[in-house]
């Protein structure tokens, strides 16, 4: 930053904006910092009866969001905002989502979990279950993936270690010892309340960083439950059910045959009646595949072959989980994130690769009552889109509707496609929904005084007056969202015009800010063709001459 005349001048990397103040000595803001793009708008998406649900977690300027969709005519339409009984910014509200009748289950961050029961047309907060209620933890609970049937709420603990690649501890330090993952079951009682029953464990004798409760499925009173980190992160999944005395019990853990470290086996699950499908993201050195799984009689299937990794079970027991097929894309490549999320139905699998084919999308397989096909297979991409959006971040599919969220789209503000089914079987796309730009509005026009409190508007202060602030939306060329990065100033030493020069992730505006009062962004000098975004660049002017330069662009 650079002092000109009675003006300041700051960019926050995050906080998103050009801010002018005078006579200034410090300067910052109260926005949270940059969170993980999962919980933006599309990180968590739930297809209901007749409507949508979004999740919009992890905004900077206002509380998280859970949005509702319907279809109003030909085209899906915006219907309403469910927010948390107490929201504020950065509560993390939207997080994850499950539905089980006419009760919306709603994550919010690491610790709660808000149940919304269905009134009329809308949706109204009846309880909130809070991590604090789960006894005898030895670790701090956090709260993960959600899933939900009948009066039973399953609850995983968020996965740890830092992915397939999470090993080591880095520059030549033991690796850390990690917590073996848990599911905490809670219980509606007559009442409406849920309260906590039991915690759900791997019984493996190594069990230290299996995360156990990255993935839920949940079918009357039978769980699948994914554990990831099993085994050096080859994996497995963990079948548990409600016995004579209504507690859960494991029945038996399974897995593929020629797992190895890395492939994440149990990463993502989804169950429909006898079918179960389970993800293995990082399968054939990151290519990936989704295995499909058959629930027969022992003994009924390919041969009564057991399934790998079997576990001891209660002896009434006769049902085994048997192969039906293994899903690939056959086109595609390390690092297409193939397996990344799942969703099924009677005869469909949807499988999200946000990687592939740069934009991202969802591979479809089809079948019959007897199985998947893995040659009969239909790769949805977003239409008229070239640049990476995450298509196939998150996936839900209900009847003849299904929900796609695009993490990155919109510049990483996020989307969701929604497509429907024809009488045809044909998968039809409506065009992406979008979020609103999630900013602070700029101001302008006269000053504003730091308060003895220390603040002006949402910023912090001291001995300084905000003469405007100017959002990035303001500095691009197509008002759109971007981060900034950093910023220098200029007087032109011929006409004594002052000029902000601010850096963004993807270019370079120019600002007036001759009149403090009402800076006007100019000029907008894009990326060199071919360059990448980088969060950090370098402005600094000679004479007059500006010298730009950014790491890493390409």
């Amino acid at each position: 930053m650079r002092l000109l005349s009675r003006a300041l001048l700051v960019a926050g990397t995050f906080t998103g904006g050009l801010a002018v103040l005078s006579a200034a000595e410090s300067y910052a803001t109260n926005a949270p910092a940059a969170s993980s793009a999962m919980l933006g708008f599309g990180g968590a998406v739930l297809v209901g009866d007749g409507e949508v649900f979004v999740g919009e977690a992890a905004n900077q300027f206002r509380p998280g969001a859970v949005y509702r969709y319907r279809k109003t005519g030909t085209a899906w339409q915006q219907v309403g905002v469910i927010n948390g009984p107490a929201a504020a910014v950065g509560d993390r509200f939207g997080t994850s989502l499950a539905l089980e009748g006419d009760r919306l289950f709603v994550g919010a961050g690491p610790t709660t979990v808000h149940v919304f029961t269905k009134q009329g047309t809308g949706w109204r907060h009846a309880t909130t279950i809070d991590a604090a209620a789960v006894s005898g933890a030895a670790t701090p609970v956090q709260f993960g993936a959600v899933a939900a049937a009948g009066e039973w709420l399953l609850i995983g603990r968020p996965a740890v270690g830092g992915g397939r690649g999470g090993r080591g501890g880095g520059r030549g330090g033991p690796a850390p010892v990690l917590p073996a993952g848990e599911v905490f079951a809670f219980k509606r009682g007559a009442d409406g309340a849920y309260t906590y029953q039991s915690t759900l464990r791997s019984a493996a004798a190594e069990a230290a960083g299996d995360n156990f409760g990255a993935s839920i499925a949940l079918s009357g009173a039978t769980a699948l439950i994914g554990a990831p980190g099993t085994a050096s992160r080859a994996g497995v999944a963990h079948e548990f059910t409600v016995n004579e005395q209504g507690a859960w019990a494991v029945v038996r853990t399974f897995a593929s045959n020629g797992l190895g470290p890395n492939d994440s086996f149990g990463a993502a699950i989804a169950m429909h009646g006898d079918q179960a499908v389970v993800t293995a993201p990082g399968d054939a050195g990151n290519y990936g595949a989704v295995y499909v799984f058959r629930k027969v009689a022992q003994g009924g299937g390919r041969g009564g072959q057991q399934p790998p990794a079997a576990a001891a079970r209660p002896a009434s027991t006769n049902m085994v989980w048997v192969p039906a097929s293994r899903l690939t894309a056959s086109s595609g490549t390390a690092g297409d994130g193939f397996g990344f999320s799942v969703a099924a139905d009677a005869r469909e699998v949807w499988v999200g690769a946000p990687g592939a084919n740069t934009t991202g999308g969802v591979f479809v397989y089809s079948g019959s009552a007897t199985g998947i096909r893995s040659d009969a297979v239909k790769f949805l991409a977003p239409a008229g889109v070239t640049e990476s959006v995450g298509k196939g971040s998150a996936l839900s599919i209900r009847g003849n509707v299904a929900a796609v969220g695009a993490i990155a789209a919109n510049r990483n503000q996020g989307g969701v496609f929604i497509y429907e089914r024809d009488n045809a079987g044909t998968w039809r796309m409506s065009p992406m929904l979008a979020p609103v730009m999630d900013e602070i509005a700029a101001l302008g026009g006269r000053e504003r005084k730091c308060s003895e409190e220390g603040k002006v508007e949402i910023f912090d202060c001291s001995n300084a007056e905000l003469q405007a602030f100017l959002p990035p939306s303001r500095m691009t060329f197509d008002g759109h969202y971007i981060e900034m990065n950093d910023i220098w100033g200029w007087t032109d030493p011929q006409t004594g015009k002052e000029w902000a020069i601010v850096g963004r992730r993807d270019g370079t505006t120019f600002v007036d800010i001759s009149n403090a009062g009402n800076p006007i962004a100019v000029a907008d000098l894009p990326l060199t063709e071919g360059a990448r975004p980088a969060a950090w660049r370098d402005m600094k002017v000679y004479k007059d001459h500006a010298y730009i330069v950014s790491d890493g662009a390409g």
